[in-house]
């Protein structure tokens, strides 16, 4: 039974620190017959080999197999995560890597507190127990501090060098363990090589989850840039749109006499032409096309959109900035504003003026339900996060842009973004 509990616990909590990490992933076809299928196949072959190769050997043959066959669960391992989800060998790389490290720390952490701590002829059973519960708490300790504060759900990790080196930790770690176990019998020599192990194994998940937050940034980046030339081009286009149908509304006001219509008809669309003529005149070209566009949906939405604004105070920005800033801003405040039920709450306030020596900017809606915040931003809750959820971090990008600083508040469901810049600015960052 010893000898049992000693091999499955070693899989189960590999197993287990795996897919603590590789969960978020996209699951592939028959997920649940594919996971029950590779923990099968793992724990077979090791007990399988372990019996047949090292149980009952002389100690010079049982670490060189010992290290031959932990090697060998990690490499069925990462390919037990191809196997179940969708990613690439790299990815597959990174989780087993983790969930070794994971497995290691806590059986090192365990045996150093046995080994010195405890009596020897402890019961087995509560030595399982306290295995069981270090385990648990080492692994909740790592998911909140490293797994879930990283985006696992797309596990990017196209680097050589990563590879390289996530398998030279694995490579220590089964060398620190192997040594640890068998190559002395004095408790604290063991313990100190065990606690090296321990560091090489915080090492690697360290190492691991910096280098997937930098390959996330550097996604959600791209992600941005791309979003915001697209919204460039957008501006170029509805401009241009708005500036000929202004000029068509121009001429039509002049020949508006010449038209054999009744007086009322030619008055209601004179009164139509001129209420479209003189919307959202800001002083800001690309300010007003914004509003334009986003009173449309307003409307259509019935959401009231109220904007007291000088636009001129925004000179010192580039146009498609501007086009992109008021954009991401409205379409948040449409987004929260179209799920509010009440009539009298369906509304956005936008203002933009000149406090001191500071230009504020200040959008305000009701929302309904709980905001989730992620670093300080609102997280979107749409369930395709691919292209969505970036409006705020693009504010907030477009802001520091121009020195300007970001605050937001949400209180008794009224959302409020301020946004202030220094007043002083007066010309165009590049």
């Amino acid at each position: 039974m010893q000898w049992l509990w000693g091999n499955l616990s070693y899989i189960l909590a590999l197993l287990a620190g795996t897919g603590l990490v590789a969960y978020k992933m996209p699951k592939r076809k028959y997920f649940i017959l594919r996971i029950v299928y590779c923990i099968s196949v793992i724990i077979a072959l090791k007990l399988l080999l372990d019996r047949l190769f090292i149980y009952g050997k002389p100690l010079s043959n049982v670490i060189t197999l010992n290290v031959f066959i932990s090697f060998m669960l990690y490499v069925l391992t990462c390919a037990g995560v191809i196997l179940c989800f969708k990613c690439d060998v790299f990815g597959a790389v990174f989780c087993g890597t983790a969930g070794y490290c994971m497995q290691h720390i806590t059986q090192r952490v365990d045996r150093i507190f046995v080994s010195l701590l405890l009596p020897q002829d402890l019961n087995k059973i509560v030595d399982a127990l306290i295995l069981i519960i270090i385990t648990a708490l080492i692994y909740v300790i790592i998911y909140f501090v490293l797994i879930k504060r990283r985006d696992c759900s797309r596990i990017v990790v196209d680097n050589k060098i990563q590879l390289i080196i996530t398998v030279l930790v694995v490579i220590g770690t089964i060398f620190a363990n192997t040594y640890a176990q068998w190559l002395t019998t004095d408790k604290y020599l063991k313990a100190y090589i065990m606690l090296f192990s321990i560091c090489i194994g915080v090492f690697g998940l360290m190492l691991e989850f910096n280098m997937l937050s930098l390959k996330n940034i550097e996604h959600e980046n791209a992600i941005i840039n791309r979003l915001m030339h697209e919204s460039r081009e957008n501006y170029e286009f509805e401009k241009s749109m708005i500036d000929l149908v202004n000029v068509k509304c121009h001429d039509l006001k002049h020949q508006l006499n010449s038209l054999h219509k009744s007086e009322e008809e030619l008055k209601e669309l004179k009164n139509t032409i001129e209420s479209y003529d003189s919307i959202f005149k800001t002083g800001n070209d690309a300010l007003d096309v914004v509003l334009l566009k986003k009173a449309k949906v307003c409307r259509e939405k019935n959401i009231e959109l109220t904007c007291l604004a000088d636009g001129e105070k925004l000179s010192f920005m580039s146009e498609s900035d501007i086009y992109t800033l008021f954009g991401n801003v409205l379409d948040n405040a449409i987004m929260a504003a179209d799920k509010v039920n009440e009539k009298d709450k369906r509304i956005i306030c936008l203002n933009i003026s000149k406090t001191g020596t500071f230009i504020h900017v200040q959008a305000m809606n009701y929302y309904e339900g709980v905001l989730n915040y992620v670093n300080g931003l609102p997280q979107t809750d749409k369930k395709d996060k691919a292209y969505h959820g970036f409006g705020m971090r693009s504010i907030k990008m477009i802001t520091e842009k121009y020195g300007g600083d970001m605050r937001i508040r949400d209180d008794d469901n009224i959302f409020l973004l301020d946004l202030m810049f220094l007043a002083e600015v007066d010309e165009k960052v590049s």
